[in-house]
């Protein structure tokens, strides 16, 4: 059983992250429209949702390291905090455009 929701919640953040390399970027990255990120990820979201059985958020914020932050952020069981170092490790590289984070703080080493 544990193997089947790993195996779904890999599948999702696979998705997720396909999802970011087809349209996800660009729209983060459109400080002109920042409604058209918001209806636009809600559907991948509510994709993780499902596959991680917990809620969750996913958010495009200015400054840091980069020009925008992308921050996964969810519910804060301890027993899940292997799920943000999964999306984390599954992401892409950080350049100056674009860097990536999890919240809490505390389940990902920075």
């Amino acid at each position: 059983m544990h193997e089947d929701r790993a195996a779904r919640e890999d599948a999702a953040i696979i998705r997720f992250w396909t999802w970011w390399a087809h349209a996800g970027r660009a729209l983060a990255g459109d400080a002109a429209h920042p409604d058209a990120f918001s209806s636009e990820v809600l559907p991948v979201l509510e994709d993780l949702d499902q596959a991680f059985s917990t809620n969750v958020i996913v958010g495009v914020f200015t400054g840091g390291a980069a020009e925008r932050t992308t921050v996964l952020s969810y519910d804060a069981d301890p027993e899940r905090r292997g799920l943000g170092e999964r999306w984390l490790a599954a992401a892409p590289p950080a350049d100056a455009q674009v860097d990536f984070r999890v919240f809490p703080p505390s389940a990902v080493a920075p």
